[in-house]
């Protein structure tokens, strides 16, 4: 992130997706956490982690432990200087094994300092659960206990986490070995309690996969790690945490992801999220149709003094095991929150729950909110959270326009149900309820069926990447029940992928990463187009029985010119991992242009490769190509982007008082169901003097990168204004987007130093 830097706000806090039998669109959350005094940041180092280190050939255990131990005493050595410095780092902790650094809690004032040091430090982004539904006490008492070393790591919230554990029980990879990242925390926009991990809690849980005895040492590290939760709209292919996928993926563990529930994109930009955007992980899509479990419906009747009326509404989420009947709370008028409110309160803050005398307005009670006022739609699940904490009996969320999506609530996050009325329903019970008063019934829920076509879940993130790459790998079943209870989205079909993964490691136990994700990416049933569904679900007979392969599972063309002829060249090395000799032509199929392979023949003994090259000519306007190379009974997908990448988007600078900078990166924009999100990929901002010369730099080396959209601020600290001679000066930014492309440049007006 950038130094200094006040965020003002991401506007990509709304959920994209529509709401159907089966289509679970979370609500979506910003990744992003308010300012505020102190923040958690991240600080990278220029050494290798181990990981990295071991790539140039392999270390023994005992050289592993005291390499780490080096980073550790260097990091250690960094604190004691940053203290002496009087840089307070609170609960600092130390990486190494895949991604080498140290967290801690500083000063926000501290962060441009730590920055003009040449430390690469950036502040924390936030991770969801990317399951909803609800969690039933039979759910929890699954996957607990372990016998033997687990072959899949679950990295994820303990909220979250036993729908997740269950699963892979369920599916035969066995009880994992639980690695806790996030907890409830307090938000401090409403007050409310919020489930979310942060990044420096992710890369714990990575080099805890590596090692989980925590001895130094990386040769325990698990084969498959699952990772269950999600940071919306943060999909960057060079963030912390994707350099700490390469580096477990680098000493033998395959991470599989969730795509995300952020739904279809509008721009050229897709909307899949981090970890699943890394380059080496395995990202997961979610499937519904088929005769898989759809989201339950439940009886709703109404009478107020207004009238009376019966609806049939949707579970979106929480407990729900029988018949309801209670008074009605409509959160009207003022309260603790806002003492001089006049119109309907949202429900996305516990004060809400309370009259202006601190008194109970909804304990017991069932809650009758609108889904969004005035273009605002809080998270459901701080609104879920908040009615809990306020003893509410039920939530009923309404929202009138039936094209409008309601989003499904996080697993976990409320123990009370949580209920959607959409269209006439919703327009009709907000209509009833202008002020408390009144009898709702609520029927115990009835499980239901999607019977549409097994198809990408219309709240399943899309690709590509920020990069341009093609995501997601693989898509899985995202629904389904556990322990009697209703589930849904990305976490669960990674969850799902996991267990195969893990069985294909323990029936090929010489192969890594890279072989088990090429055998379930090119074995797998096509479900749909690439960037919705990946190369397709999991086929586990085709995925074990396949001897040739290639390398990498997915071929990505450079990307080409829009409208002009082009000649687009890719290699993929093909190997026979069987035990007897193979024969394949190698057959390349895409529309749109011309393709050729070479050679048209392949002959290898067991254990031998042969690269096969494929060349694609043509003219195309602007998009996204895929295909498939054939070989034999596997299909390498290809993905070829064409056209300019997307440019970066900054606002004129406005001068802030007489040593500060503000200005709007990248951009947000909603168009109908989905969204377009344009981030950038790097910023440097430098302060020039009268003459046009740098005087300098206030980004870190290379630029302050992976910036989401919002409205950035920058100040002088004393000492870099203290620096500047008396004259006139200018603050200049330059960014590219994230894709690259030519750099976007603006500058400031002038301002004087006297």
């Amino acid at each position: 992130m950038l130094a200094g830097v006040a965020l003002a706000g991401c506007g990509a806090t709304s959920s994209p997706g529509g709401t159907g039998a089966g289509s679970l669109p979370l609500d979506t959350r910003s990744p992003l956490q308010r300012p505020a005094a102190t923040m958690r940041v991240l600080v990278q180092f220029h050494r290798p982690s181990l990981a990295d280190a071991m790539k140039g050939g392999g270390f023994a255990p005992g050289r592993q432990r005291a390499y780490v131990s080096s980073l550790h005493d260097e990091a250690t050595a960094t604190e004691s200087s940053l203290r002496a410095k009087g840089i307070r780092l609170v609960r600092p902790e130390l990486y190494g094994r895949v991604w080498n650094g140290f967290s801690a809690t500083i000063r926000a004032r501290d962060l441009p300092r730590l920055q003009a040091l040449g430390l690469r430090a950036e502040p924390v982004r936030r991770f969801f659960g990317a399951a909803a539904g609800a969690v039933s006490a039979a759910a929890k008492r699954q996957g607990r206990g372990s016998r033997g070393e687990p072959a899949v790591a679950l990295l994820d919230s303990a909220r979250h986490a036993d729908t997740l554990a269950a699963l892979l029980t369920r599916g035969g990879a066995g009880p994992p070995l639980r690695v806790r990242v996030g907890r409830q925390r307090r938000d401090p926009e409403s007050g409310g309690r919020v489930d979310y991990a942060t990044t420096d809690e992710l890369l714990a849980g990575l080099e805890r996969a590596a090692d989980p005895n925590r001895d130094g040492a990386v040769t325990d590290h698990v084969p498959v790690a699952l990772v269950g939760v999600n940071s919306p709209y943060a999909g960057f292919d060079d963030s912390p945490e994707a350099e700490a996928v390469a580096g477990i993926t680098s000493i033998g563990t395959l991470v599989v992801a969730p795509a995300g529930n952020e739904g279809p994109s509008a721009g050229r930009l897709g909307t899949v999220g981090s970890p699943g955007a890394a380059p080496d992980a395995l990202a997961v899509a979610a499937l519904e149709g088929g005769g898989a479990p759809a989201l339950p419906s439940v009886d709703l009747g109404l009478a107020t003094s207004e009238g009376r009326m019966k609806a049939s509404g949707a579970l979106l989420g929480g407990r729900a095991r029988r018949p309801l009947r209670a008074q009605v709370a409509a959160l009207t008028g003022p309260s603790q929150a806002t003492p001089k409110a006049r119109g309907r309160a949202l429900g996305d803050a516990p004060l809400e729950y309370f009259t202006v005398d601190a008194q109970p307005r909804a304990r017991a009670r069932v809650v009758v909110v609108p889904a969004r006022a005035g273009g605002r739609s809080p998270a459901l699940a701080t609104r879920a959270a908040a009615a809990s904490e306020g003893g509410a009996a039920a939530l009923i969320v309404c929202e009138p326009d039936p094209k409008r999506p309601l989003p499904a609530l996080p697993g976990g996050v409320a123990s009370i149900p949580v209920i959607g009325l959409r269209g006439d329903a919703g327009r009709r019970a907000l209509d009833l309820t202008p002020h408390d008063g009144g009898l709702v019934f609520i029927s115990a829920p009835r499980a239901a069926t999607d019977r549409a076509p097994l198809a990408a879940a219309r709240s399943s993130s899309r690709g590509p990447t920020y990069a341009l790459a093609p995501k997601p790998d693989l898509s899985a079943s995202g629904t389904g029940t556990v322990g009697g209870a209703f589930v849904a989205g990305t976490s669960l079909a990674a969850a799902r992928v996991a267990g195969v993964a893990a069985a294909l490691r323990r029936a090929k136990p010489t192969e890594g990463p890279a072989e088990i994700a090429a055998r379930l990416v090119q074995t797998a049933t096509p479900r749909g187009p690439l960037l919705a569904a990946g190369a397709g679900e999991p086929d586990p007979a085709r995925a074990g029985e396949v001897s040739v392969i290639a390398d990498p599972p997915l071929v990505v063309f450079p990307r080409q010119a829009a409208g002009a002829q082009f000649t687009a060249t890719a290699r993929a090395t093909v190997r026979n991992t069987g035990t007897s000799s193979a024969s394949v032509e190698p057959a390349v199929s895409i529309r749109g242009v011309s393709a050729t392979v070479a050679p048209t023949s392949l002959s290898l003994k067991p254990g031998r490769s042969a690269s096969v090259t494929v060349t694609l000519t043509g003219s195309r306007p602007a998009g996204y190509l895929t295909g498939a190379l054939g070989l034999g009974a596997a299909k390498v997908p290809l993905a070829l982007p064409i056209g300019p990448p997307p440019p970066a988007i900054l606002s004129p600078l406005r001068i802030e008082g007489s040593r500060g900078v503000r200005f709007t990166a990248g951009a947000v924009s909603a168009h109908g169901d989905a969204l377009s999100v344009m981030p950038l990929g790097d910023l440097t901002l430098s302060i020039l003097d009268a003459k046009g010369s740098v005087v300098r730099e206030l980004t870190p080396q290379g630029g302050a990168r992976d910036l989401l959209p919002g409205e950035y601020a920058y100040t002088l600290t004393k000492d870099a204004s203290s620096a500047l001679a008396p004259g006139g000066y200018r603050f200049r930014a330059s960014a590219h987007g994230t894709a690259g492309g030519p750099p976007v440049v603006r500058t400031s007006p002038p301002f004087t130093k006297r």
